[in-house]
């Protein structure tokens, strides 16, 4: 796409805005076709050179197991390739009629049309391979994060390279493409519960857009966008709307916890996923600069409110008495691994639903937490009943690189510091 883009973009001095349109749409044609072709492809090469015919029809998705001792008979594998050639013939003569279409006619829906291959399928919602790379760079920055890699060390940094038996880039993708399963049935599930964005929340998005766009220009905006894995300001766009609706439904969770939970919690501890967690705690804050009695005095302050907790006082009563956290919200913390002082990480994530952990201490003081369902095994609860809606191309995902995704993102935060000296000089 960015090199169709570029080349459209360097034609425009001699092309007319209808021709250019055009040549888009030829060029997206082209690449449509080519894409059939390597679909037909992909399915002869997976394809067993003999299979027997059955009233049921043939399925390229059944398993080499499966087709075992099966009878082979010649006429079946001609059919089967006679098939695909048939498929070919009227893939290219529904390409052909479609350029001589819009070689006399450009609908007016082109503006709108799609941008990207879509990749994954939630239901309704189709993820393509330009929206996970806002995703996909999202988990390069935590995997950064979590390495204490600079932005030095990710120029040519090798993604292919393996981690515990699997390669960076596949792990990274995957994680990408969960995160937006699990986005997009969060707001699956806010529609069918009558929440979305509001009226007035959509005009302030587009007013905060309109707002870059007129500080930037489209050119500087898109270029920005870039810095985020965003290739466009139509994905970024689409990308803004997703999140706030997203959060606006993840509040509304909080809020309204019966209309998305499952009655029976206790099946969400089925769905605790590794290195994440929703907890509660309560902690007695101890100064940086605190002398060793002083530190002590605040040990035996935890130590009795653990006790008063063992004897079967109310957590969250106790929470709202004594808790010096002062920025906990009443629902607790939702996180990830390298997002929390280690040692609260280490203990949350050793809990089980409703357990109540020893003292904790850490850089901040002593805590005692208490482990909850929250959004990441609700999400995990989500995915398991969408199940069967989930389509994922392998083959798709496959071809996205999480090199050039990098790549590309450090090339565009290249080009915003080199203007830095000329907007200040103005």
């Amino acid at each position: 796409m960015d090199n169709e883009n570029k080349n459209l973009q360097e034609e425009e001095t001699t092309m007319t805005p209808e021709e250019k349109v055009q040549a888009d749409i030829s060029s997206k044609i082209a690449d449509a076709a080519a894409e059939i072709r390597d679909e037909i492809a992909e399915a002869n090469s997976d394809a067993p050179a003999e299979v027997e015919n059955t009233d049921e029809g043939f399925s390229f998705e059944e398993t080499d197991e499966a087709l075992e001792g099966t009878e082979v008979k010649e006429e079946t594998y001609i059919s089967l390739k006679q098939g695909t050639f048939v498929v070919s013939l009227i893939a290219a003569a529904l390409i052909g009629a479609l350029i001589t279409f819009f070689c006399f006619r450009i609908p007016a829906w082109v503006a709108n049309m799609p941008e990207g291959k879509t990749v994954v399928k939630v239901g309704d919602t189709k993820l393509t391979d330009l929206d996970l790379q806002y995703y996909i760079y999202s988990e390069i920055s935590k995997y950064a994060s979590n390495n204490n890699l600079s932005q030095d060390d990710l120029a040519g940094f090798d993604w292919d390279k393996v981690e515990n038996g699997e390669k960076i880039s596949d792990k990274i993708k995957q994680d990408a493409v969960n995160t937006a399963i699990d986005e997009a049935l969060i707001i699956q599930k806010g529609a069918e519960n009558g929440v979305t964005l509001s009226d007035d929340e959509k005009k302030t998005i587009d007013s905060q857009i309109a707002s870059i766009n007129a500080n930037y220009g489209e050119e500087g905006f898109a270029l920005r966008a870039r810095t985020m894995g965003i290739p466009s300001i139509k994905q970024y766009t689409k990308m803004y709307y997703n999140a706030m609706t997203s959060q606006t439904v993840q509040d509304d969770m909080l809020e309204n916890p019966d209309k998305y939970y499952p009655e029976d919690k206790s099946v969400l501890s089925d769905y605790m996923q590794e290195g994440k967690a929703s907890v509660k705690h309560i902690l007695i804050k101890v100064d940086n600069d605190a002398d060793e009695a002083t530190t002590e005095e605040k040990r035996a302050q935890a130590q009795s409110v653990l006790d008063r907790l063992n004897a079967g006082e109310d957590f969250d009563a106790l929470m709202a008495e004594l808790n010096e956290d002062t920025g906990e919200p009443a629902e607790g913390y939702t996180f990830s691994k390298g997002d929390m002082d280690i040692a609260f990480e280490e203990a949350s994530f050793a809990l089980k639903f409703d357990e109540i952990s020893d003292i904790v201490e850490s850089s901040y003081g002593f805590h005692i937490i208490k482990r909850i369902p929250g959004t990441y095994e609700l999400s995990g609860y989500m995915r398991a009943q969408a199940e069967k809606d989930i389509k994922i191309s392998k083959s798709k995902l496959a071809k996205i690189s999480v090199s050039d995704i990098m790549n590309d993102v450090l090339a565009a935060m290249d080009e915003v510091s080199a203007e830095q000296p000329a907007t200040a000089s103005k």
